[in-house]
């Protein structure tokens, strides 16, 4: 019988229709989230280091888009044109698509829902190298925008694919230049194809329950330390993408905010020394679930 089912009490209000059966297991949908905060504070234990660095790129991020979004910065960008498909705007927005997802994964790392926070981190990884794109082929926004004024979602989704196409499928073109660092390509091949599809490893992390003092229901886990550190050095490799793309990508706004520009800078160099201590310990940096 499921955990906290008991055929024996009924839930049955006439009035309001509320739930009518047996209790739902651990309580309903407030019992089970209700049982994934109570896994946080162990699963932030296990990658304290990790969590604390991509709390502080998080913060960074929000106080750099607050600069970019407010007051006197705002009103110049929109002297350049108030459309919010120009290319500034438009990087600005992935920019920001990438920080909020990389925000909702760590919540889900912190659940010990590591397949769940893969899929997320995929989303903001691609995010970024739409906008380091953008960054070098501003001309091409205005057609990518384009599939948003298509009537139907085949033609948009065909758009989308065919613009990529037609710009030399722009991860292949971000991956192949100078400045790429390869570990997120090789990040984004793991989250591919493991982070967020169907297959035995994911399916079978939501099983796994290697620790004798941990427990794991699928929608949160505990006990899976490396698995917990793994999905937290995740986040901060794209965390530290998605940061130096706002510090390189907009210097003019940026320079008049010295403070941001320096604590954006020690933060980029503080991460990747995080990244490599992890690799040197050896800490696998590309797991296979």
């Amino acid at each position: 019988m499921p955990l906290g089912m008991n055929p024996e009490v009924s839930v049955h209000d006439s009035d309001t229709n509320e739930w009518i059966g047996p209790e739902l297991p651990l309580g309903g949908i407030t019992g089970i989230m209700a049982y994934q905060d109570a896994v946080i504070a162990r699963n932030r234990a296990d990658a304290r280091n990790e969590f604390t660095y991509i709390e502080r790129g998080l913060n960074l991020g929000w106080a750099i888009q607050v600069w970019l979004n407010g007051g006197t910065i705002l009103a110049r960008r929109c002297t350049l044109g108030s459309s919010s498909d120009t290319p500034e705007t438009v990087r600005i927005n992935l920019l920001h698509a990438a920080w909020s997802s990389l925000i909702n994964a760590t919540r889900l790392a912190f659940y010990g829902a590591h397949v769940d926070a893969a899929t997320l981190i995929r989303f903001a990884l691609e995010s970024a190298y739409h906008a380091e794109y953008f960054t070098d082929h501003p001309s091409a926004v205005a057609d990518w925008c384009k599939a948003s004024d298509l009537p139907s979602l085949d033609e948009r989704r065909k758009h989308v694919r065919d613009f990529d196409t037609r710009q030399g499928h722009i991860r292949r073109q971000i991956a192949t230049g100078c400045r790429h660092d390869q570990n997120l390509e090789k990040l984004y091949y793991e989250l591919c194809t493991y982070g967020s599809r169907a297959n035995p490893m994911t399916v079978g992390l939501r099983l796994n329950r290697e620790a004798t003092d941990g427990a794991n229901l699928g929608c949160l886990s505990f006990g899976l330390a490396h698995v917990t550190r793994r999905c937290a050095l995740q986040i901060l490799i794209v965390l530290e993408y998605t940061l130096a793309l706002f510090r390189n990508g907009f210097p003019l706004y940026l320079n008049e905010r010295r403070d941001l520009m320096s604590a954006c800078s020690l933060f980029l160099i503080e991460a990747r020394s995080v990244r490599d201590a992890a690799a040197m310990e050896g800490a696998s940096m590309f797991l296979e679930f």
